[in-house]
């Protein structure tokens, strides 16, 4: 197993800071921020998705993809993927990304599924689960002559929420050309299959894991005193998702893949947060490799 952690999660850093930070905790790599368009305001507080100090711009990735991730090596680390920000309702877009990471030699980019937001309250989801794998294959031509799988990220929300799910869209493709990224943390605001039924369903198409954690907590009351709930992200040993499950499962498959930190806890330094995950990381691996 390979460790990396996801830049969007540090924006009080530079990407050099966050690389010179990856490297000094022990981390194998990065995976990189890179987005459309990033603002940053010194007199507003940080936030991940915008107001943050190092973001990458497609552009300049379109331009110069190694250029701009040399960071990345001289601080003796790999490129882990891509998380994108594209979706397949952008092929356009989705295809410079795409071809810049084949540039770049790196072999796995998160793409979004299109997104049911727009339909009515209850809609038809093989309709669009079909216009998601028929936009897909517009874009494998493209990612295989660069040599990037294409991934998507089990994400709350959406139509592509648990290992189950994802399977809808993918499992008429090859596994080569498509895959999965596993995050625990987005999973316990949907539900999600226990560790061994859900590295199960995926199989081989199981292509990088988001290492992050959450619990529920209750928000506030209904109108007629019914408890209303939400999930929030925690420290990775409190949160309600069985990782350490998970490790014995990934020990049995001989999982030599990347777990990706992307915590969103509050009120932790990105060095400390990314050095905690690690560390129970490096435990919960090495149990498991003890049974």
């Amino acid at each position: 197993m390979k460790y990396g952690f996801f830049t969007t999660f540090a924006p009080e850093c530079t990407f050099e800071e966050a690389c010179a930070i990856a490297k000094e905790v022990g981390y194998d790599g990065i995976q990189p921020r890179i987005v459309d368009s990033n603002t940053f305001d010194p007199a507003k507080p940080l936030n991940p998705w915008g107001n943050n100090k190092h973001g990458i711009l497609e552009q300049d990735f379109f331009a110069d993809p190694k250029g701009v991730l040399k960071p990345v090596w001289d601080n003796g680390l790999e490129v882990a993927s891509v998380a994108s920000y594209a979706s397949l309702t952008d092929l356009d877009r989705a295809e410079k990304l795409v071809t810049a990471c084949g540039q770049a030699d790196i072999s796995n980019m998160r793409i979004a599924p299109l997104l049911p937001d727009a339909e009515p309250l209850v809609f038809d989801a093989d309709k669009v689960i079909v216009e998601t794998q028929k936009r897909l294959k517009d874009l494998l031509p493209t990612s295989r002559a660069a040599g990037v799988r294409l991934c998507f990220e089990l994400h709350p929300g959406g139509i592509c929420a648990s290992a189950s799910a994802a399977m809808r869209f993918l499992d008429c493709m090859d596994p080569n050309d498509v895959g999965i990224l596993y995050d625990p943390g987005n999973l316990v605001g949907e539900g999600y299959e226990k560790p061994r039924m859900a590295v199960s369903i995926m199989g081989s198409y199981l292509a990088e894991i988001h290492m992050k954690n959450a619990r529920w907590v209750e928000a506030a009351k209904g109108p007629d005193g019914e408890a209303s709930w939400k999930t929030e992200s925690c420290a990775i040993e409190r949160g309600t998702y069985p990782i350490a499950d998970l490790f014995e499962v990934l020990a049995k498959i001989d999982y030599k893949g990347w777990i990706v930190e992307e915590g969103h806890e509050e009120g932790v330094s990105t060095r400390d947060r990314i050095d905690n995950v690690l560390k129970w990381c490096k435990l919960w691996q090495s149990r498991a490799a003890q049974k």
